[in-house]
C-alpha cells in the first residue's frame, strides 16, 4: 500500500478511478463472453440436431428404397424375365411412391429391359454405373452415385438390388432412382433453424442437394479442403469453420454408408453462420459496455479537473524551466517556484541535475573528441588490413595458378616416360608390372584433369568481370551439341528453353553452363532414358535459371559439402575432380548471385542458380 501513495497523484488519481469502474466493465465482459460462450455451445447443438434429422430422413428414405427393391426382387414376373408383366408392375409401384424418379430392371450384362418409365427407341444400359457393378460383384444393395439420367434427363442418385432366376443364378440389377428435386422439396419445406444451410454431397463430392444457392453449387464439387476434412474425420462430429460461401459457420456432418460398403454413399453437412449464433450476445455486450462508457467519461473528467491544479500547472512550470535548459540556460532553477510534495521534489531535482549536467556537458565533449580519434585510427586500420587481404588473396590465386601450371611440365614428362616404357618393353615386363604402368598412366591423367580444374578455379577469380546481354539459350544449345559428339552412339534427350538472357560475363557463364550440363551427362550415363533440362522459373519471387537431369541424384544429407574444393559425393564409379561445382560457386559469387541444388537419390537432381 505504502508503494501506492508514493505515486505521483495524477497516476494515483487515475488508477482510483480505474479500480472503481474496473469490476463493473469486467463483469460486463465476463458476462458477455459467457453468453458467446452458451450461443456458441447451443448452435453447436442445433447443427448436430439439423445433420441428425436430414440424415435419418435419408436413412429412412434408403430403408424405403432397399424393402421395395427386396420384395420386387421376389416377384415370379421378374425372376423370370416376363417384361411385358414387369413394366405396368414397376409403372404402379412408381405411382405409389413420389420420392422415386423411376424404377428399372437390368439383364445380366446390364442392359435396360423393363422400366417403370417408357423407354426410348435407343438402346439403354446401366452396365458402366457403381450400383449396378457393386450389386453384381457383391450381391447385395448397393449404392450409385449423383448422376444425370440417361433416360428422363433429371438429377437423380441410383440404388441397385440384384435378382436371380429361378434356379437362383444372377440374373441382373433392379434399380431405383431417387428424385433429387422432390428430395430438395422435401428439406426445403421443412422447419430449419434461422440462418441454417446444408448440403447433401455423393462419395464422389458431387453437391447432390443445397440449401442455399441451389442454382450454383448442386450438380458442381464441393470444396476440396471441406470435402478432405469431413472424409478424415469420424462418421459423425461437429466443427467451426468456413463454408462454400467463405461465411465462418458452426458445422454439423454426417457419414451415411450401408451396411456391406466401406465408402459413405452420401455426407451430410448443415451449419450455422457464427456471426448469427452470436449477435445476440454480442449485442447485450455492447449495450452494456455502452451504459458503462458514461460513468468511465465522468470519472476520468474529476480525475482531469484535480489533476489540472494539483498536478498539470506546476509540471508546466518545471516544463518551462526544462527548455530552458535544453535551450542551453544551465543556470536555470525552479525549487524556489515548485515548493511542497512530490513536485517539491522534482523541483529540488532539477535543481541538482542542472549543476550536474553543466559538469556532464564538458565531460562528454571531451569524450566525444576522444572517440572521435578513435574513430578515425580504427578507420585507417580496417583499411590497412583491407589491403592485406586483398593482397593476400592476390598472392595466393597467383601461387595456386603458377603451382598448377608448373606441374604441367614433369605430368608430361612422367606420361611420355611411361608411354615408351609400354611402347618399348611392355612385352617384356611381367603382367604385373603392365597393371601397375597402366595405374601410374591413369592416376596421371587423373592428376592432369585435377590441374586442369585448379587452372580453370584460379582463373575465374583471376579474370576481369565484363557483363554483357548473354544468350544462355545458345550457350546451352553449342554444350549439349559438343557433348553429343564426345559419346555420339549415346541416347539422351536435352530440352533447353528458348531465349533465355542474362547479364553477365560470357565466357564465364559458359563455363558454368558446362560444369552443370557436363555432370548431368555424367551422372545420366546409366540412366536408360536420360532427359536434361536447361529452363527458368521463379523461387521467392526472383527469377532463377535451372539445369535439371534425372540421373544418379545424390542425398540432400551431404548438401553441405556439394560445393566444397576437392568434395566428391559419389564414389570412384564416376569420374571427377570435384572442382566443377566449386568453379560455379566461384562464377555466382563475381556475379553477386546464387547457386544451391535439390535432389532425389536414384531418381533426380536440379541446380538453380540466380543472376541479379
Amino acid at each position: 500500500m505504502s508503494g501506492f501513495f508514493s505515486l505521483p497523484i495524477k497516476t494515483q488519481l487515475y488508477l482510483m478511478a480505474f479500480i472503481v469502474a474496473l469490476p463493473a466493465a469486467g463483469i460486463i465482459v465476463y458476462s458477455g463472453l459467457d453468453q458467446r460462450r452458451i450461443a456458441m455451445a447451443e448452435a453447436l447443438t442445433e447443427t448436430n440436431k439439423l445433420a441428425d434429422n436430414i440424415a435419418i430422413e435419408q436413412q429412412a428414405q434408403v430403408a424405403s428404397a432397399k424393402q421395395l427393391l427386396s420384395a420386387l426382387a421376389q416377384l415370379p414376373e421378374i425372376k423370370s424375365g416376363d417384361d411385358v408383366k414387369v413394366q405396368p408392375i414397376l409403372a404402379d409401384v412408381l405411382k405409389l411412391n413420389p420420392p422415386f424418379l423411376n424404377i428399372f430392371v437390368t439383364d445380366r450384362t446390364g442392359r435396360v429391359r423393363s422400366s417403370a418409365k417408357e423407354l426410348s427407341r435407343a438402346q439403354l444400359s446401366a452396365a458402366d454405373r457403381r450400383y449396378f457393378l457393386n450389386a453384381r460383384s457383391s450381391g447385395q444393395f448397393s449404392s450409385g452415385e449423383y448422376i444425370i439420367g440417361r433416360l428422363l434427363k433429371k438429377p437423380t442418385m441410383s440404388f441397385g438390388y440384384p435378382y436371380q432366376d429361378k434356379k437362383g443364378a444372377f440374373s441382373g440389377v433392379i434399380v431405383v432412382g431417387i428424385d433429387l428435386e422432390f428430395t430438395s422439396s422435401i428439406l426445403k419445406r421443412a422447419k430449419l433453424p434461422p440462418g441454417s444451410s446444408y448440403v447433401l454431397i455423393d462419395y464422389q463430392g458431387m453437391i447432390i442437394t443445397s440449401g442455399l444457392n441451389p442454382e450454383r453449387f448442386i450438380g458442381k464439387k464441393d470444396s476440396p479442403a471441406l470435402f478432405a476434412r469431413m472424409q478424415a474425420m469420424a462418421d459423425s462430429g461437429s466443427y467451426r469453420g468456413v463454408s462454400n460461401t467463405g461465411v465462418m459457420r458452426f458445422v454439423g456432418y454426417r457419414k451415411l454408408r450401408l451396411d456391406n460398403e466401406k465408402i459413405p454413399y452420401l455426407y451430410v453437412r448443415a451449419g450455422i453462420p457464427v456471426d448469427m449464433a452470436v449477435a445476440k450476445a454480442n449485442h447485450a455486450l455492447l449495450v452494456n459496455l455502452a451504459l458503462l462508457t458514461p460513468f468511465m467519461l465522468g470519472a476520468l473528467l474529476l480525475v482531469w479537473l484535480i489533476a489540472k491544479y494539483s498536478i498539470i500547472d506546476p509540471v508546466a512550470v518545471l516544463r518551462a524551466a526544462s527548455r530552458c535548459l535544453a535551450a542551453g540556460d544551465l543556470q536555470t532553477r525552479v525549487s524556489h517556484l515548485v515548493a511542497g510534495g512530490e513536485l517539491g521534489e522534482l523541483g529540488r531535482a532539477f535543481d541538482e541535475m542542472a549543476v550536474k549536467l553543466a559538469r556532464e556537458i564538458s565531460d562528454c565533449k571531451q569524450a566525444e573528441e576522444e572517440i572521435r580519434q578513435l574513430h578515425l585510427g580504427l578507420e585507417e586500420r580496417v583499411w590497412e588490413r583491407t589491403q592485406l587481404l586483398e593482397a593476400a588473396i592476390k598472392e595466393l590465386e597467383t601461387f595456386s595458378y603458377s603451382v598448377s601450371h608448373d606441374l604441367r611440365s614433369p605430368l608430361r614428362h612422367i606420361n611420355s616416360y611411361l608411354a615408351i616404357l609400354v611402347e618399348d618393353f611392355g612385352d617384356s615386363f611381367p603382367a604385373e608390372a603392365r597393371n601397375y604402368m597402366a595405374r601410374a598412366g591413369s592416376a596421371s591423367v587423373k592428376m592432369g584433369k585435377l590441374i586442369d580444374g585448379l587452372l580453370e578455379l584460379s582463373g575465374v577469380g583471376r579474370a576481369e568481370l565484363t557483363k554483357t546481354w548473354v544468350d544462355l539459350s545458345a550457350l546451352a544449345c553449342g554444350i549439349a551439341e559438343m557433348l553429343r559428339e564426345t559419346e555420339p552412339t549415346r541416347v539422351a534427350k536435352f530440352a533447353i528453353a528458348k531465349e533465355l538472357w542474362a547479364l553477365g560475363d560470357q565466357n564465364m557463364l559458359r563455363l558454368l553452363l558446362l560444369n552443370l550440363l557436363g555432370n548431368a551427362w555424367k551422372y545420366t550415363s546409366r540412366t536408360p532414358s536420360a532427359l536434361l533440362e536447361f529452363g527458368e522459373t521463379v523461387c521467392e519471387g526472383g527469377r532463377v535459371f535451372f539445369v535439371r537431369d534425372n540421373g544418379a541424384g545424390f542425398d540432400m544429407t551431404y548438401k553441405e559439402k556439394l560445393f566444397g574444393t576437392f568434395e566428391r559425393l559419389h564414389g570412384e564409379e564416376y569420374e571427377g575432380t570435384g572442382i566443377g561445382l566449386a568453379t560455379v560457386k566461384r562464377i555466382m559469387e563475381r556475379h553477386g548471385g546464387t547457386v544451391w541444388g535439390e535432389s532425389e537419390l536414384g531418381k533426380s537432381t536440379t541446380f538453380y542458380f540466380g543472376i541479379p
